[in-house]
C-alpha cells in the first residue's frame, strides 16, 4: 500500500471514529402525513437530548407519555447500550404524524447537538457495535427492499443470524476435518478411534451442506424481477390484458389508435416471485412524432425484457411480425391472438 492510498484508509478510519462520536438522528417513518412520525436518536448523548427538552428522566424499555407544548402528546421509549439495536443509547420519539410538526421537532433535536444520519447509519452502528454481522446488515437492507412474501421470509431470517449460524456451523465442520487428519498423519501408528472413513463421511456430510447452502445463496440475492412485457401492435388488447392481471384499472382502454404512449410497468407478486408487468405503445411502422418516439420506448423494453406476450387482434389478417420487434418476439415470447369472441379472420385459421 503506498503513503498516499494508507494516508487515505487512516483519514476515513479517524471519520469514522469522528462520527461514531455523534448522536445522531432519523425520521424513521416514511414522508409525508400520517397518523404517527417516529423518530429515532442514538449516541452517548441521546438521553441528554432527550431529558432537556422534557425535564424528565426515562427507564430502559418503558415507554412513557409526554406532553410537550409545541408537538402535543408523544410516546418516548428509551433503550440504554449496549441493550439496543444500535448498541448506543437510543431514543425513539412517536410524534403526531404533521410533517411540520417533526421538521420543528428535528430541529429541536439538532439544536441540542444531534446530527441528521446518513443512509444506512443506524444498522452501520450496529455492525460496529457488534449487534449484527455483516451478513445480517446486508439482509436489512435487502428486507426494505423485498417486494414479495418469500423474499420477506428469506431476508427476515437471514437478518434473525440464521444465515450466520450456518456459516459458523461450516467453519467449525471444517476445523473438526482439518484436526482430525493432522492427528491421524500424526499419530498414525497410535490406535487411534478416527479413521479415514469417518473422516470420509464427514466431508460428505460438508460438502452437501454446502451445496444446500449455495442453493439457498441464489434465493437470498438481492431481488430482482422477471421482466414480462404485453406488446402489439395498436388495439390488440394490451391495455386491457395488463389491467386484467393487475386486478384494477391502471391504464386508460380505448379502441383509439396511439392511447398508451410512454410504457407503464407494475409489480405482481406471483406465487411469492415478483413479476413487474410492462404496458407497451403498440408497434406500427408509420409511427409520426410523438407516437414514433413512444414505439421507440417500446423496441427499448422489449431488448430488455425476460419475455414478451405479443398480442394480435384475430379479427385481422395475421401479416407476421414488424421487422424491429420480430428477433425479440422469436427469442423470447409468444404470439397470443385475442379478441377471437368477435371472431377469428379466416386468414388466421390456416
Amino acid at each position: 500500500m503506498n503513503q498516499r492510498v494508507k494516508g487515505v484508509a487512516i483519514l476515513k478510519e479517524f471519520s469514522y471514529l469522528a462520527r461514531n462520536k455523534k448522536t445522531i438522528l432519523a425520521l424513521s417513518t416514511p414522508q409525508g402525513k400520517g397518523a404517527l412520525g417516529v423518530v429515532r436518536i442514538s449516541g452517548e448523548s441521546s438521553f441528554q437530548i432527550i431529558e432537556e427538552l422534557t425535564g424528565k428522566k426515562f427507564e430502559h424499555r418503558k415507554a412513557t407519555t409526554v406532553f410537550f407544548e409545541n408537538y402535543g402528546k408523544a410516546i418516548i421509549t428509551c433503550w440504554y447500550g449496549p441493550n439496543s439495536y444500535t448498541g448506543e443509547d437510543l431514543v425513539e420519539v412517536s410524534l403526531i404524524g404533521n410533517p411540520y410538526l417533526i421538521k420543528n421537532f428535528i430541529k429541536d433535536l439538532i439544536s441540542k447537538g444531534a446530527v441528521p444520519s446518513l443512509p444506512g447509519e443506524f444498522t452501520f452502528r450496529a455492525f460496529l457495535n457488534g449487534k449484527i454481522d455483516l451478513n445480517q446488515a446486508e439482509a436489512i437492507n435487502s428486507l426494505s427492499d423485498a417486494i414479495s412474501l418469500k423474499a420477506q421470509k428469506k431476508f427476515s431470517l437471514m437478518a434473525e443470524g440464521e444465515f450466520s449460524k450456518e456459516i459458523k456451523e461450516i467453519k467449525d465442520k471444517i476445523i473438526e476435518v482439518f484436526t482430525l487428519t493432522e492427528a491421524l498423519i500424526e499419530f498414525e501408528e497410535e490406535d487411534l478411534d478416527t479413521s479415514i472413513k469417518e473422516i470420509d463421511e464427514k466431508i460428505e456430510y460438508l460438502m452437501d451442506f454446502l451445496e444446500k447452502l449455495l442453493k439457498k445463496c441464489v434465493i437470498l440475492k438481492k431481488e430482482e424481477f422477471f421482466n414480462i412485457v404485453i406488446a402489439g401492435p395498436p388495439n390488440s388488447g394490451k391495455s386491457t390484458l395488463f389491467n386484467t392481471l393487475l386486478g384494477y384499472e391502471r391504464t386508460i382502454v380505448s379502441s383509439f389508435v396511439g392511447t398508451t404512449r410512454d410504457p407503464v410497468s407494475e409489480i405482481i407478486d406471483l406465487n411469492g416471485y415478483p413479476l413487474k408487468i410492462w404496458d407497451s405503445a403498440g408497434v406500427f411502422k408509420r409511427a409520426k412524432g410523438i407516437t414514433k418516439k413512444a414505439v421507440e420506448l417500446t423496441k427499448k423494453i422489449l431488448k430488455e425484457a425476460d419475455f414478451i406476450l405479443y398480442l394480435y387482434d384475430s379479427t385481422l389478417p395475421f401479416t407476421g411480425l414488424d421487422e424491429d420487434v420480430k428477433e425479440y418476439v422469436e427469442e423470447k415470447g409468444e404470439i397470443i391472438f385475442t379478441k377471437k369472441d368477435l371472431g377469428l379472420n379466416k386468414e388466421n385459421e390456416k
